[in-house]
């Protein structure tokens, strides 16, 4: 089931060729967790494709045990 939240006012970022879910965490200092969480990717494999938007958490959020 997909989390819900409110992007409003969260930066944006579009993901490039060859760019990971972890080197964007990285660049916005972020816990790589918390942005797979914060976007519904899946703790599976992690995986983001060029084009997509991922939303940049304003305050660290709260990652369920087993999300």
């Amino acid at each position: 089931m997909k989390k819900k939240f409110d992007y409003t006012g969260c930066t944006k970022h579009v993901v490039q060729e060859g760019e990971s879910l972890f080197d964007i965490a990285q660049h916005y200092c972020v816990a790589l967790q918390q942005l797979r969480y914060f976007n519904n990717v899946s703790k599976a494999d992690f995986k983001v494709y060029a084009g997509k938007t991922i939303y940049i958490p304003k305050a660290p959020i709260n990652v369920p045990v087993g999300e």
